[in-house]
């Protein structure tokens, strides 16, 4: 609806375009928010933290709106940074993200889950198995890379793809992304127990087969995780804006709930040093499993509650 970009911070052609441009797409972006706060009249805003949330927050300032923060990632970005001063109350995801951020004294902090989609169904594994038509001899690996899938992982993985599924009693459960499908679908599509798809709708029935996963980080990633409780290698993407997947994936690794890596390591075998590990050892992938909490907060029930408590009106 507005034509804000983020704030490049790379020096690549791409970006300094992207950065020259960025007055006039902010001042552009401005003009819309006014005429549609005049328009709708909103009793609150929430923002969730990405640059798109910048001009909105603002308008709310300065037309006196009550504003709150839904701050989803480890490592909070400059958008939240600057709001964050004005807000009634920051909900958070992760107690690591509240030394970044200068809090007024009179905004109240409040930790919760993200919310997770509603559209996520779960079912019981023998009945998830079934439908990927999987064995239920053999441990599940479910590798996904995003929506669109990740080159890098799709890459690493496939080195790796065959010799696990011939030394391990392990199957592979593999959404490679439409962009990325072809290339692995060449090498792997006559391969026992190795399970291509470009693309997955019924995440739930994935997750529900699943007993091990490699994905990347990202904050609504690591929400469903959390609420499926499935243990999981994190692979963070590298370019995530202030590293925040870093950040992400480091504090679940800090609750004992998943492993990291990081790409840099992908030279040393380290991933497959740890799915080797992971699926050899069950006791070890146990412990992962172990260490979610018994009783998992329905974030979005908890954050609509307090904001209509505390709304002034």
């Amino acid at each position: 609806m507005i034509p804000v970009k983020g704030f490049a911070r790379s020096l690549y052609k791409g970006a300094v375009i992207n950065n020259l441009k960025f007055p006039f797409r902010l001042l552009k972006s401005v003009w819309i928010v006014k005429r549609l706060f005049t328009s709708i009249k909103p009793d609150l805003v929430i923002a969730t933290g990405g640059y798109v949330s910048g001009v909105p927050g603002r308008e709310a300032i300065r037309r006196k709106i009550p504003l709150y923060i839904q701050e989803q990632n480890a490592w909070p970005g400059i958008t939240t940074k600057i709001l964050v001063k004005h807000a009634r109350m920051l909900f958070y995801a992760y107690e690591d993200v509240l030394p970044h951020l200068h809090i007024h004294p009179g905004t109240r902090l409040i930790q919760t889950p993200n919310p997770v989609r509603s559209t996520l169904k779960l079912t019981d594994k023998p009945s998830a198995l079934n439908t990927w038509n999987l064995q239920n001899d053999r441990k599940t690996l479910f590798v996904f890379g995003g929506s669109q899938g990740s080159l890098n992982i799709n890459r690493e993985v496939s080195k790796y793809a065959e010799a696990w599924v011939k030394n391990l009693p392990l199957q592979i459960l593999w959404q490679t992304g439409p962009r990325h499908y072809e290339l692995m679908r060449k090498d792997f599509e006559k391969k026992d127990h190795i399970y291509l798809h470009p693309f997955i709708e019924d995440m739930g029935t994935a997750y529900a087969a699943a007993d091990l996963i490699i994905c990347r980080a990202g904050a609504l990633t690591l929400a469903e995780l959390e609420y499926v409780k499935k243990p999981a290698i994190l692979i963070p993407l590298p370019s995530s804006a202030a590293d925040h997947q870093f950040h992400n994936a480091k504090a679940f690794e800090k609750r004992g709930i998943a492993a990291v890596i990081t790409e840099n390591r992908f030279d040393e075998g380290a991933l497959d040093q740890t799915v080797r590990q992971l699926i050899a050892r069950p006791e070890i992938l146990e412990d992962l499993i172990n260490h979610f909490p018994e009783t998992i907060e329905d974030g979005l029930s908890k954050i609509v509650q307090h904001i209509v408590e505390d709304l002034p009106f």
